[in-house]
C-alpha cells in the first residue's frame, strides 16, 4: 500500500537549522529540482510528515555502506562521487547513477535524502546507487559550462558531460565491488539531461536511462527562451544560484513581490550593469549569443538522439514549467528503442514521494496518485528488466495521462495519428472560436494595447522568487511550480488581451497530439511578443464547487518574437501595420473537454517576469535596449479575405 508523503522541500525547510540556507537540502535531496513549494504542507500536517520522512531518511541512511571518491576523468579533473552499497547485499547486483549540479551531501543527514524520496521505489531491487557532483560543482574539481555541447564526437580530445559519464561508469565497473557489469542512469531536470547525455556515445555498461523533465533545446522550448523570447525571473535566478555561487545559493531579494521588483530594474542590460557585473558566465554568453546561432544551434541536442540505442525512458509534466518541451522531444526521438511517459504533473513531481496531495495540483485533481504508479509500476520494472534482468514491463511506446476524464491511454507514437483527423475552429473578430465552421471573409480587426509600463503578471499577484531567496520572510512559499494550472482569470480580464471562446460544448471533445494557430497580426511598434494560451474553461455554474465555476484552465502556451518571424538567425524589424501570418506550434496535450466546457484562446503579449518584456521597439540585441526604447504598441487579429485565423487540434 502507498503511503501519504510530504514534499522533500517542505522536510527541508522544517528539518534545517534556522539561518542556513535550505536550497542546498532541497537540491541534494535529487528528488525534484525545483519542486513547488505549492506542495507545502501546514502546521501539524507538515511537523508530523516531516518527522516521518526525517525517521525515514535516517533508516535508509543506516542501510547503506558508504563510500566517498575522487573519480579521475580523462583529463585529470576528479569529480565527487559517492557510492551507496546495501548492507544486506549477498550477491552481484546493477548500479544505478545520477549525475547532479544540485550538490550531492546533506546538510542534515549521513546520506543523500534523495535515497529516500527519488529513489523511493528502486530502492527495494537492491542497487547500488552511485550521486556525483559534476564537473565544477560543490566537492568536484574543473569548470562548470551550462548544458556544454557534446564535443568529443568531433574533437577526441574534447570533454563532455557524455564523456564524463563514460569515464565514471569504466571506474565504477572496475572497481566497486559485486556490481553485476549493468549501470542505469537517472535524473530530473539538470540530472536527467546528463542521464540523456550518458547515452550518447554510451559506455557499454550503461544498459538504460531514465531522463526526466530533460531540456534539449534551450532556445526554443526550454528553460531560457521560448522561440527567442527570454525567460527572465528563471534566467536570472537559476544562472544567480548556479553561477555566482558554487553551493546554490539564491539571490538575496530584498521584496517578495517579484513582479514589483523585476519591473523596477528596467531593461535587461541593467541587470548586468547593476546586480550581475560579468560574474555569470552564462547570462554574459547570452547577452552575445541572443539569436539562435551556432552557440545555440550546439546546444540542440536532437541531432544525437537519433543515434541513441540505449533503451530510454522519457518521462514529461503536462504541467511543466521549464523542460516539458525537452523531454517530450527526448521521447519522440528516442521512440524506436524507448518510451515516453507524460502524467499529470508539474517539474519531477513524479517523483514527489512525500507529497501531501498526490492526487492533485492546487485545485486541480487527477483523482489517483499518479506518481507513485509511476515509480512502482512504470520506471522500477523499466530498470529491473534492463539492469537485473527480470521481465518486461507491459508499456506501450507512448503512455499518457488524459487530463479531463483522468485516465491513462496507451499510444504506438507520438504524437498518435489523430482518430478523428484535425478539427478546425475557427477565430471569429467577435470573440468567438466556431468548431467546423468556415472563418468569415468579412474584413475586421480585434485589438489591443500593450504597454510595457503595465506588463501582464504570468501569476496573479503578489508573487515572489520561484527559486527561494535569502533573507525573505520564513512563511514565504513559492507557487512557480503549479503557476500553469493558476485559473487565468486574472489575466483574461485585462484590456491588453484577446479572448476567444467557443459555446458551451455539447458533447466531448478529445484533443491528442500537437495543435497548430495560425494568427494575421499587425502591430504598430516595430517589434513585439505574441504569447497565446490553449485554455479549457469550465461552466459557469458548479453546485458542487463553487471556486471552479468559471475556472479557466490553461492546457499549453506558445510564444512568437516579432524580431524572429522571418529568421532565428537574424533579427528583423518589424513593419508597423503590415500584416504578418504568425504560425504557433503547442508543445502536446491529451485532454478531454467535457460537456459544458469551452474551448478558448487567450492572445496577449506580455507575460512578466516569466518573459522579459520586449521594448516594442526594435533593437538590433533586446539585451542592450535602453528604458527609453519601451513603447507602447496597438496589436491587431486581422480578419479578411485569405487571412483566416484558424486553430487546428488533432481529435481522438
Amino acid at each position: 500500500m502507498i503511503r501519504s508523503y510530504v514534499a522533500p522541500i517542505a522536510a527541508a525547510r522544517l528539518l534545517e537549522t534556522r539561518g542556513q540556507i535550505m536550497t542546498r537540502t532541497i537540491f541534494a535531496s535529487l528528488a525534484l529540482t525545483l519542486l513547488a513549494a505549492s506542495l507545502i504542507a501546514s502546521g501539524a500536517q507538515a511537523q508530523d510528515a516531516a518527522a516521518k520522512l526525517k525517521s525515514d531518511i535516517e533508516t535508509t541512511c543506516a542501510s547503506y555502506e558508504k563510500t566517498d571518491v575522487m573519480i579521475a576523468m580523462r583529463d585529470g579533473v576528479k569529480l565527487h562521487t559517492e557510492i551507496f552499497r546495501p548492507k544486506n547485499l549477498t550477491g552481484k547486483t546493477a548500479i544505478v547513477m545520477s549525475r547532479t549540479p544540485y550538490g550531492i551531501d546533506s546538510a542534515t543527514y549521513p546520506c543523500s535524502p534523495g535515497l529516500t524520496t527519488s529513489m523511493q521505489g528502486v530502492r527495494d531491487d537492491g542497487y547500488i546507487f552511485v550521486l556525483q557532483d559534476i564537473r565544477g560543482r560543490f566537492k568536484s574539481e574543473g569548470e562548470f559550462e551550462m548544458v556544454k555541447p557534446v564535443r568529443h564526437l568531433k574533437d577526441p580530445k574534447a570533454t563532455d558531460e557524455s564523456t564524463d559519464a563514460w569515464d565514471t561508469v569504466d571506474w565504477l565497473v572496475k572497481n566497486v565491488p559485486d556490481n553485476n557489469g549493468k549501470v542505469g542512469v537517472t535524473g530530473v531536470s539538470y540530472s536527467g539531461w546528463t542521464a540523456i547525455m550518458a547515452a550518447i556515445d554510451p559506455h557499454p555498461a550503461i544498459a538504460a536511462v531514465s531522463p526526466q523533465a530533460s531540456p534539449i533545446d534551450i532556445w526554443i522550448g526550454d528553460d531560457f527562451w521560448r522561440n527567442g523570447a527570454l525567460r527572465l525571473n528563471y534566467m536570472f535566478e537559476y544562472t544567480g544560484a548556479m553561477e555566482l555561487s558554487k553551493t546554490m545559493e539564491p539571490f538575496p531579494f530584498d521584496q517578495t513581490d517579484s513582479y514589483a521588483w523585476y519591473l523596477k530594474q528596467g531593461a535587461l542590460k541593467n541587470f548586468d550593469k547593476e546586480i550581475i557585473r560579468g560574474r555569470s558566465r552564462t547570462w554574459s554568453e547570452m547577452m552575445q549569443h541572443q539569436t539562435y546561432d551556432s552557440y545555440w544551434a550546439s546546444r540542440n541536442f536532437t541531432r544525437e538522439l537519433r543515434d541513441v540505442r540505449v533503451p530510454v525512458l522519457s518521462t514529461a509534466g503536462w504541467f511543466d514549467a521549464e523542460d516539458f518541451y525537452g523531454a517530450m522531444q527526448i521521447g519522440k526521438e528516442t521512440l524506436s528503442n524507448g518510451r515516453l511517459v507524460v502524467g499529470p504533473w508539474t517539474h519531477g513531481s513524479w517523483n514527489a514521494a512525500y507529497n501531501p496531495t498526490p492526487t492533485a495540483i492546487a485545485p486541480i485533481d487527477f483523482g489517483a496518485d499518479t506518481g507513485a504508479y509511476w515509480r512502482q509500476e512504470i520506471q522500477r520494472p523499466f530498470l529491473a528488466h534492463h539492469l537485473l534482468g527480470k521481465p518486461a514491463p507491459d508499456l506501450p511506446r507512448a503512455l499518457s495521462f488524459r487530463t479531463g476524464v483522468n485516465e491513462w491511454k496507451r499510444y504506438d507514437s507520438w504524437p498518435p495519428k489523430p482518430a478523428q483527423g484535425v478539427q478546425t475552429l475557427a477565430l471569429g473578430c467577435d470573440g468567438t472560436l466556431s468548431i467546423g465552421k468556415a472563418p468569415s471573409a468579412k474584413p475586421c480587426r480585434a485589438s489591443y494595447v500593450s504597454d510595457p509600463a503595465n506588463p501582464i503578471p504570468y501569476l496573479s499577484r503578489p508573487f515572489g522568487p520561484f527559486l527561494g531567496a535569502r533573507g525573505l520572510d520564513k512563511s514565504y512559499k513559492s507557487r512557480w511550480a503549479s503557476w500553469q494550472v493558476q485559473d487565468q482569470r486574472f489575466a483574461a480580464d485585462r484590456p491588453d488581451t484577446l479572448l476567444f471562446s467557443s459555446a458551451p460544448l455539447i458533447e466531448q471533445f478529445v484533443l491528442t497530439g500537437e495543435a497548430e494557430l495560425t494568427l494575421h497580426i499587425a502591430t504598430t511598434g516595430t517589434d513585439g511578443d505574441f504569447i497565446v494560451k490553449l485554455l479549457d474553461i469550465y461552466p459557469a455554474t458548479d453546485p458542487e464547487n463553487w471556486q471552479m465555476a468559471g475556472y479557466q484552465l490553461m492546457l499549453d502556451h506558445a510564444v512568437q518574437s516579432g524580431r524572429y518571424l522571418e529568421s532565428k538567425q537574424v533579427p528583423t524589424k518589424m513593419q508597423p501595420s503590415r500584416v504578418y501570418e504568425v504560425k504557433f506550434k503547442f508543445t502536446g496535450n491529451d485532454h478531454a473537454f467535457l460537456p459544458g466546457h469551452r474551448i478558448a484562446l487567450q492572445v496577449q503579449s506580455t507575460m512578466f517576469p516569466v518573459l522579459a518584456r520586449n521594448p516594442q521597439t526594435f533593437v538590433a540585441n533586446i539585451f542592450e535596449a535602453k528604458d527609453s526604447d519601451f513603447k507602447t504598441a496597438k496589436i491587431d487579429v486581422v480578419f479578411g479575405p485569405g487571412q483566416a485565423n484558424i486553430l487546428a487540434l488533432p481529435r481522438n
